[in-house]
């Protein structure tokens, strides 16, 4: 609800610090089993590398909300990254691991399978 207030011009400026914090609300509030809440960006990319727009997005996020972000991609596997900031190596590429070695989220090798297979049959042809 927050980010559609970006929409209404005359009430925010959407590049003043709290517009441009309310374009970066993450996408996602996560809670684990033990009540850590976590913010969760979710983005999707053809493959495993940033576009070079992406960079002024991911200091917005890192700056206004220190968030995770869940990468998924339909080219390579692990399909299903997460990386948290500063999300890039010194070369500028995508740092991450692997989804289900997330030590906040109880997310299995066996469950990301099911969705393998998703991205395998939805996502994957797109790129023939």
């Amino acid at each position: 609800m927050l980010q559609n207030l970006t929409q209404v011009e005359k009430i925010f400026d959407r590049y003043d610090e709290v517009g441009e914090r309310i374009r970066a609300i993450p996408d996602l509030l996560v809670i684990n089993k033990v009540g850590k809440p976590s913010f969760i960006e979710v983005k999707f990319r053809w493959r495993q590398q940033w576009h070079k727009d992406d960079y002024k997005m991911l200091d917005r996020i890192k700056i206004f909300w220190n968030a995770s972000i869940i990468f998924v991609n339909c080219y390579e596997k692990p399909y299903f990254l997460i990386t948290a900031p500063p999300y890039q190596n010194k070369r500028g590429q995508l740092s991450g691991w692997p989804l289900e070695k997330s030590r906040d989220f109880n997310v299995t090798a066996n469950l990301l399978k099911k969705y393998d297979i998703l991205v395998e049959k939805y996502l994957t042809p797109t790129l023939r």
